[in-house]
């Protein structure tokens, strides 16, 4: 109980902090499964025991109600959450709906708790409904690909370009193949030297991949936009594009001089 002695308090937050540990070891163990910890945990969800739970990598669903409709109980006119419904990564993306009940905290104790024909006041405390949908696929929609610098360059010049591979789904195993602007000869590219780069992204993983290539003299007044596609074997082809870059080489141009005599 939140009013225990602060003997019990501390019991509570050291099972909070074991729980915690357990739900991270899990989520390393198994991270493509979704995990949900949930039930009336008859406390605060900004406490120290919630707190030590959120470190084992879940967060609370609560939050993804605005704030006038987060509480399940009502003391001295108070509305405050104590129930909850902690989700893993995995498991908030697949969250669809979150919803309290107030079938008992918006409605007094008498007369209702002693009327069997109504649902209302059953209980002190709001049950917590949450709906999850199914399974949920790779998705690197959020992946980018940017060049540096972004100003005129010129013959020799270096550009880099960054792609930055942000998987907010499922582990995949994905290849990325770049196509090199006209104009341009490859400096370093991604790991292994090339335009192709093949690994395993999991799930909310970031991966920045670099390639540099250099300023020809034939690449014209702009190095049009460079394209990174990306494939994880489930969604169509991703097509990654940075921005065009601005040249401007000088040149010098020598008249030709034909001899009077000739």
């Amino acid at each position: 109980s939140r009013s225990g002695d602060p003997e019990s308090a501390q019991w509570r937050l050291l099972q909070a902090e074991s729980l915690g540990g357990y739900i991270g070891r899990v989520q390393a163990a198994h991270p493509d499964l979704p995990l949900i910890v949930l039930g009336d945990l008859n406390d605060f969800e900004d406490s120290l025991p919630l707190e030590a739970l959120y470190s084992g990598g879940v967060t609370n669903t609560w939050y993804a109600l605005p704030a006038e409709a987060r509480y399940s109980y009502i003391y001295g006119g108070v509305s405050q959450i104590l129930d909850h419904i902690l989700a893993s990564p995995l498991a908030a993306l697949r969250l669809q709906a979150i919803e309290p009940l107030h079938y008992n905290a918006d409605y007094p104790y008498l007369p209702y708790h002693q009327d069997g024909s109504v649902v209302w006041h059953t209980s002190d405390h709001d049950p917590l409904a949450a709906t999850f949908g199914p399974p949920v696929a790779p998705c690197f929609e959020a992946s980018t690909k940017s060049v540096a610098p972004t100003g005129t360059v010129t013959l020799n010049d270096l550009l880099v370009y960054t792609v930055t591979l942000t998987n907010q789904g499922l582990t995949a195993t994905v290849v990325l193949t770049d196509e090199l602007p006209p104009g341009l000869d490859l400096v370093g590219g991604f790991t292994g030297g090339g335009l192709v780069w093949s690994g395993t992204v999991g799930l909310q993983e970031t991966i920045v991949l670099t390639l540099t290539a250099r300023v020809r003299a034939d690449a014209g007044d702009v190095i049009t936009h460079n394209v990174a596609l990306l494939d994880d074997g489930v969604n169509p082809p991703l097509a990654l594009q940075s921005a065009a870059v601005p040249v401007q080489i000088y040149r010098l141009y020598l008249p030709l001089v034909q001899r009077a005599d000739e």
